[in-house]
């Protein structure tokens, strides 16, 4: 049994935990000065497709991530509940918008499992793609 905090030395350098909801941007416009900066990060073009449609679908970034292509069933995402946080699975209309986007992601990453692959362990036509970008 421990009778101090061995963390207790270093406390004063760590973060405070943030408690609470965090603020949500509700006003179109700000949405938009969000988005627009977002698109102006240069960034991998997977993780370009892959912010528009994390804007499009509103779903946790972590589930974007983890997206396999046998997931998709037409215009209908079916997140199975061991990916969802709620345990309880989940299926995800997709807009015209973000069936595009996963066409275009398609001619990158359509041999692999993933539809947004981590560009660092990806196949080796999507690595030589980045390579010339």
């Amino acid at each position: 049994m421990a009778t101090s905090d061995p963390a207790e030395v270093i406390k004063g350098a760590l973060a405070p935990l943030q408690k609470g909801r965090r603020p949500a941007i509700i006003e179109i416009d700000a949405l938009r000065d969000m988005l627009r900066a977002a698109e102006d990060i240069p960034s991998h073009p997977i993780t370009a497709l892959a912010m528009r449609f994390l804007a499009l679908t509103a779903v946790r970034p972590g589930e974007v991530h983890g997206m396999p292509w046998h997931e998709l069933d037409g215009a209908i995402w079916c997140i199975p509940e061991e990916r969802m946080k709620m345990r309880k699975p989940h299926a995800v209309p997709l807009s015209w918008q973000a069936v595009e986007i996963l066409e275009a992601v398609r001619v990158l990453t359509g041999r692999g499992p993933m539809v947004f692959p981590n560009a660092k362990r990806a196949q080796p036509a999507l690595q030589a793609f980045a390579r010339k970008a």
